[in-house]
């Protein structure tokens, strides 16, 4: 492919290695002993800014080597790029220009898009990424302690959200310095009524302004971007409380509606359940909040004030043992 060429090679969305959707084409152009590759994709509207990155990939069998090209830019559902490639030596490996049989996009949200204009069979989830390409990751409710902390990767197959607490996270939570207060945070914030019965109660209702104010009461909604999103388009979240035989579980709560792609995207950044305002059993379209478990302590006939009790924040419990898992199960 290193005479003049020019063509175009159309763009389609992969789900477990089956082709879906055409998403946009990409516009390939050679011309002294140098490559064009221009992206162009349009897709459904997302509640944040995503990041996608573009690799250039020589295919093998059971095997496409990727090249990483640079990260396309995104503007309300439109994804966009221009990449130049030598003819030789391509991001110093030994892969020519006439070695390329296409390209890949892969979005933060686990999706990928490919395009291949060889004589080849595809699937983008065959993608060898080069050693120095960092893994794409969402973004955290919490922001890392320090550069030696260690993350936990949160890509388990997401299940469907519902009324019940199901937890699906058995992942360690980090220890937060401040300590949770609700007895402060109930005198500091109005009590709301958002729901029709009272599964989650005693809900206090926070606006974006009070988020650089919530780790004085032990709570860090760090740089989440669904979080940020959903209460920035409602002007407000919300913060609520579970309780279950001995445990009392406090939820964190973003509002939203109910549909397949928000629960997809709830599920990667951590929201996990949805309640709905309305109705017992969620129907798609509903409005509701996602939400989660920020801190659990358990019920006491006689409270401790809970500035004296050490908490981890964000914590969550395995499925088998969540006090919400074993109401789902009442």
């Amino acid at each position: 492919m290193s005479a003049y060429k020019r063509f175009v090679s159309y763009l389609y969305e992969y789900d477990n290695r089956k082709k879906g959707k055409n998403r946009g084409f990409v516009r390939v152009e050679v011309r002294n002993h140098q490559c064009c590759l221009e992206l162009h994709m349009t897709l459904p509207a997302c509640p944040f800014i995503p990041i996608f990155r573009a690799y250039a990939f020589v295919a093998r069998p059971g095997t496409l080597h990727g090249l990483f090209l640079g990260n396309p830019s995104w503007k309300q559902g439109n994804v966009y790029g221009q990449f130049r490639i030598a003819d030789t030596s391509i991001c110093n490996t030994s892969w020519n220009l006439d070695d390329i049989d296409g390209l890949i996009v892969v979005c933060e949200t686990g999706q990928r898009y490919a395009t291949c204009w060889s004589d080849c069979k595809i699937s983008p989830e065959d993608l060898l990424l080069p050693e120095s390409a960092p893994i794409l990751r969402a973004a955290s409710l919490e922001q890392p302690e320090s550069p030696e902390t260690n993350t936990v990767s949160t890509h388990p197959d997401p299940e469907p959200a519902s009324d019940s607490f199901r937890s699906s996270d058995t992942s360690p939570a980090r220890t937060q310095t401040s300590s949770f207060s609700w007895k402060r945070l109930t005198e500091s914030y109005p009590h709301v009524t958002p729901f029709f019965d009272e599964e989650i109660h005693n809900c206090l209702q926070l606006s974006p302004k009070d988020l650089s104010l919530l780790g004085s009461f032990g709570v860090s909604c760090g740089n989440n971007q669904f979080f940020l999103y959903g209460s920035h388009a409602f002007q407000h979240f919300l913060l609520g409380k579970m309780e279950h035989e001995d445990t009392i579980c406090y939820i964190l709560a973003v509002p939203g509606i109910y549909e397949e792609r928000e629960r997809l995207l709830a599920n990667l950044f951590g929201f996990p359940y949805f309640k709905s305002a309305r109705a017992k059993a969620a129907q798609p379209g509903h409005f509701g909040y996602w939400y989660r478990t920020i801190h659990t302590e358990p019920q006491n006939p006689d409270p401790i004030s809970p500035e004296s009790q050490p908490v981890e924040s964000f914590s969550e419990e395995s499925a088998e043992n969540s006090p919400a898992a074993r109401a789902s199960k009442t």
